[in-house]
This record gives structure tokens, sequence and C-alpha cells, in this order.
């Protein structure tokens, strides 16, 4: 009986906590809602404080997501407001047409020129990322490329039927592979010999040359040799390919016209 009893006083002391803080905060609903008809009041003023306090967290959370967001690949403008949306924040217009970013969270609304990341204002670093981002795909197409190699060769001197390769190795194998170009006419071109004994070889030559069949094996051979990189552009490497290709085909067609006049020789002596 005593423990029944208890457990009711408890039922109706908890009970009347509920209904005195309900009672709370009725009565500061309405005292609010009458506040605020009547164009203000304390609490009214402690709540527009209590707003602003939170309007400045999100805002500042917003700046910190437009950063990291700017920091990475942004393709145009719609990609970036698509970026946002992902993260919660969707865009609209206030009533003069300029453009806004909402927190959808809590709804809190920023012009664009409330956000200033990296202390800056944002519309000229998005164009900023946005050409970044667009020459950084440029730069890794096919297109990119070439207009890079391109350039390169220009500021080097170096004409279209010229090839060029540069072999890096260990110096102690720079003179045995110096003389594998040499022999097949190419010109060579040893670097200095760095701290960590690494030399560079520029190798030089003409896609057309007599021996590029040699050279171009040489160089497909490299690619292979343990301690050994190439570096060379692409222009090079299909260049020397196609005159390799064409070298071998000019060989085989002198050898059958060789063979055709060593015939036709024969017999006209036969006769």
């Amino acid at each position: 009986m005593r423990t029944s009893e208890g457990l009711k006083q408890g039922h109706f002391d908890q009970l009347g906590e509920r209904t005195s803080y309900f009672e709370l905060m009725t009565g500061r609903s309405e005292r609010l809602a009458v506040q605020l008809a009547q164009g203000g009041g304390p609490e009214v003023e402690q709540l527009r404080a209590y707003g602003m306090v939170q309007r400045e967290k999100a805002r500042q959370e917003l700046v910190g997501v437009v950063e990291g967001l700017l920091a990475g690949k942004v393709a145009s403008g719609a990609d970036f407001r698509a970026k946002l949306l992902e993260v919660g924040y969707s865009t609209g217009k206030d009533g003069e047409g300029k453009g806004l970013l909402i927190d959808d969270a809590t709804g809190a609304k920023f012009r664009t020129d409330e956000l200033t990341p990296h202390g800056q204002a944002l519309d000229p670093q998005l164009n900023a990322a946005v050409v970044r981002t667009q020459e950084a795909e440029y730069a890794q197409s096919a297109a990119g490329q070439r207009a890079t190699e391109q350039a390169e060769r220009a500021a080097r001197g170096q004409q279209a039927h010229q090839g060029r390769a540069v072999l890096e190795m260990d110096s102690k194998d720079l003179a045995l592979i110096k003389g594998y170009f040499s022999q097949e006419g190419a010109g060579v071109r040893p670097g200095l010999v760095q701290a960590d004994g690494r030399v560079k070889l520029e190798v030089v030559y003409e896609h057309t040359q007599p021996s590029i069949r040699g050279i171009n094996t040489l160089l497909n051979q490299a690619q292979k040799w343990t301690g050994v990189t190439v570096q060379e552009d692409r222009h090079d490497r299909e260049h020397r390919q196609v005159g390799a290709t064409r070298r071998g085909e000019e060989l085989k067609a002198e050898r059958s016209q060789s063979k055709g006049q060593s015939r036709g020789g024969g017999m006209s002596m036969g006769d």
C-alpha cells in the first residue's frame, strides 16, 4: 500500500510540474503575441536578439561551405548552385530581384554581398574558380596537351621535323646508352651529373633521317630499360614511329626493285 501510494504521489508531482511548465510557456507565448501586436516589447527584443545570433551562426557556416566549394572544381554558376543544393542550401531572389542563398535547415536568407569567403566578394571568386576549372580541364584534354607541347617546342626553337627525347639514368649507364644512340646517327647531349648520381641525356634527330628505324627502336626499348625514364612529347613519339614505318616501306621497295633488276639483267645475258 505504501509503495502504491508513493507511486501515485510521484505521478501527481510530475503532472504538476508539466502543468506548471505548460502554463509558463503558454503565458510567455501570449505575452509575446501581445507584444508583437503592439509593435514590440522585452520578450520580442529577446527573441529578435536570439534570432540574430542564430542567423550570424548560419551565415558563418555558409561562408565556410562556400570556401570549400570554391577550392574544388566549379564548372559553371549552375554547377556551383547544384553543389550548394546538395549540402542543404537553395537559391532565390529578394524583392529587388537580387540573388539569395537560403539555409534550408533554418530558413535564413543571405544576399551574396553578405557572404565574403576569404574576406573577399563572392562573385569574382566564383568567376575565378570557373575559369580555373575550365583551364585545368583543357590542359588535361588532348587539345590542351598538344597546345602545351607546341608552345614548349616553339620556346626551344624545335621545328616540326625535328625529334627530341630526354632520357634520365644512373651516371654509370651514360656512356653505354650514349653510344647506342650515336651509332644510329642521333645527336646526344649529356647534362651534368646530379647529387643523387642521376644524369639526363638529350637525344635529337630528324623524323625522316635514314636511320630513323634504329632510333625509333632504341627509344621504344628505352621505355623498358631498368633505371631509365624517357620524356618526349606526343608529336615526336607519333612522328618517329610514322617515319620508321615509312623508312621500312622504302627499304622494302628498294630491295624489291633491286631483285627485279637483277633477274632482268640475268635474262639479257642468257639471250
